[in-house]
């Protein structure tokens, strides 16, 4: 008789203790997050902007003069960033934002 008061007792405890655990692991873990991480401008990705950005600098009349001198028409300017990787552009939006910086 005193052997299932124990074991009633024991399993009492089990249960608390299993109830309490699955209470505690229903709670999510919280913590910041960047805006810029989660909004992104008019809805579009950082790659389609980047390609955007060079595109709206292709349309500068300085830049196709440029580009003239070199012998490089506007449609290849456009083919070729077209073909550009995702890291790519990455890399040239990049090297814009730090040439722009040392410009201002």
């Amino acid at each position: 008789m005193r052997s299932f008061r124990k074991l009633k007792t024991i399993s009492r405890i089990l249960i608390f203790a299993l109830l309490h655990l699955c209470w505690l692991s229903s709670y999510g873990w919280a913590e910041m997050v960047p805006t810029e991480s989660t909004v992104q401008s008019e809805g579009d990705s950082p790659v389609q902007s980047d390609r955007q950005r060079l595109y709206d600098l292709l349309q500068r009349e300085r830049v196709q003069k440029t580009l003239n001198q070199y012998g490089i028409s506007q449609e290849e300017a456009t083919a070729r960033i077209n073909s550009l990787s995702d890291q790519e552009l990455s890399e040239v939006a990049g090297k814009l934002d730090r040439l722009k910086k040392r410009g201002a």
